[in-house]
Order: C-alpha cells, then sequence, then structure tokens
C-alpha cells in the first residue's frame, strides 16, 4: 500500500481519536464537576448563602472549563486542517517527482 493511500486513513484516524479524547475529558470534567459539588454540599451542611456563592463559583469554573474545550475543538480542527494541507502538498509533490522520473525513463526519441 503506498504512503498517498494511507495518508487519508492516517489523518481521519488522528481527527477521530482526538474528538474521542476530546469528548472523554468532556466527560469526566463533567463527572469532576458535580463530584465536587456534591462533596461541597455535603461538607457545608447547610448555609445557603455560602451555598449559593459555591453555586456561583462552580458554574463560573464550568463555563471556563467549557470556554477552553471550545478553544480545544478549534486548535484540534486547525490542526487538521494543517495536516490535510501539509499532505496534499506532500502528494502532490511526490507525484511531480514521480512524473519527472517517468520521463527520464521514457526511451529518448530521435530527432527527424
Amino acid at each position: 500500500m503506498s504512503l498517498i493511500a494511507l495518508m487519508p486513513a492516517v489523518s481521519f484516524g488522528l481527527l477521530t481519536d482526538l474528538r474521542g479524547f476530546r469528548a472523554e475529558i468532556k466527560a469526566n470534567l463533567r463527572e469532576f464537576g458535580q463530584d465536587a459539588k456534591e462533596e461541597i454540599e455535603a461538607a457545608i451542611g447547610g448555609g445557603n448563602g455560602s451555598m449559593n456563592a459555591l453555586r456561583v463559583e462552580i458554574k463560573a469554573d464550568n463555563r471556563k472549563l467549557a470556554s477552553r474545550m471550545d478553544s480545544l475543538d478549534g486548535r484540534v480542527d486547525k490542526l487538521g486542517a494543517d495536516l490535510n494541507d501539509r499532505m496534499d502538498s506532500l502528494a502532490a509533490e511526490l507525484s511531480d517527482r514521480i512524473e519527472q522520473i517517468y520521463q527520464l525513463l521514457l526511451p529518448a526519441k530521435p530527432e527527424p
């Protein structure tokens, strides 16, 4: 199997893996946030004013985490696009070189 044929599969595989990791991280962060919230509520055991402040703080932290994940999404997409562009460039360069070699290997035609 040629390198050119493998490039799209490798690129797609990497993007799929990165998206899978991203989804896993988001799920872990949600679970961590929920666990932290429950632990805080249990530890305080009341105090509505304090609890409300903590809820606001947790919501703000969750928004920050979501923003960071969105930023990561953008970076992953850019890396994928850059990888695809580079692979296209390399494939074109390889094709040109193969054509040059082919032209060199053609038997010389005598001039009339």
